[in-house]
């Protein structure tokens, strides 16, 4: 019922999928697929077995997709100790205790495919391979949700933070983050923070909207631009709403739509260019730096 990996034994393949499940906890030492895919799937949580991220920077997973899924009472890595990748694509559900990833260089959140053959006792291979997919990224019951990358960061598909869980998605390095689907809490707190650039594509919300929510969102292009699409949409009800970009004269905001039922909101360029395709606040303030 649970799958434990001693310290200093990978679990690898030849460039093939691998798919691990566990009725209760995995704890990681190193899983390898090279360029395969790989599933870990425990019914509570997934756990880094090395020291905290302070004095290790093993990488537990490398693969080139990633499928994480834990139960709704557990978590894929805590905050203190996230689990290490070198993965190019990543999905994850996790539940009340949170999801926490930090990726090596540059990550897509997309949807992954683990394709596995189960041998059966008389060593005889099915017809068929068995197929597992799962194209969201998400946690149930006030989890966090953080995910971190070494370079770049694109969402793909849905990220969303259940409950009062707080969101963090940061994009280290010369990173920058682009998003074509949504990103959201319940009620929680919202960061986007990328090194680079930040770009919300068409159609995407950025959004902390549940009943009662105090959650606030937090943009931030540390080096380059910060741009919405015109359809984009950022929202509160009850929480501050920040956006930053740029160190240079030329970077510049592009906004979308911002909405705030009864908080602020400011938009800081160090660039002189602030480009404002709609700006929808009922009660908001609006402060420019330069």
């Amino acid at each position: 019922r649970q799958g434990t990996a001693v310290q200093s034994v990978t679990v690898s393949s030849a460039n093939g999928d691998i798919a691990w499940r566990a009725g209760q906890d995995i704890v990681l030492e190193t899983v390898n697929a090279g360029t395969g895919n790989v599933l870990l799937q425990a019914g509570r949580s997934v756990s880094d077995g090395d020291a905290v991220d302070a004095s290790s920077n093993e990488v537990d997973i490398l693969a080139a997709g990633l499928i994480l899924n834990a139960g709704s009472a557990g978590g894929l890595g805590v905050g203190a100790n996230a689990l290490e990748t070198t993965v190019t694509r990543l999905t994850a559900i996790a539940g009340s205790v949170g999801l926490y990833v930090r990726e090596t260089d540059a990550l897509v959140l997309e949807p992954v495919t683990v394709a596995v053959r189960r041998i059966a006792a008389d060593a005889a291979l099915p017809a068929a391979t068995t197929d597992l997919a799962q194209s969201v990224n998400s946690t149930v019951a006030n989890g966090n949700l953080v995910i971190r990358s070494g370079d770049s960061l694109t969402v793909s598909q849905t990220v969303t933070a259940g409950g009062s869980g707080n969101l963090l998605l940061q994009a280290a390095g010369t990173g920058s983050i682009t998003a074509s689907a949504d990103i959201s809490s319940s009620t929680g707190h919202v960061s986007l923070l990328a090194a680079n650039s930040l770009t919300l594509n068409t159609g995407v919300d950025v959004t902390t909207t549940g009943t009662g929510s105090t959650g606030s969102i937090d943009l931030v292009a540390q080096t380059g631009d910060l741009v919405m699409a015109a359809d984009a949409k950022i929202a509160s009800l009850a929480g501050d709403i920040r956006l930053t970009a740029g160190n240079a004269t030329t970077d510049q905001v592009t906004i979308g739509v911002i909405t705030t039922a009864t908080a602020n909101v400011a938009i800081i360029a160090a660039g002189a260019d602030r480009k404002s395709t709609r700006l929808n606040s009922s009660h908001a303030n609006i402060s420019y730096a330069v």
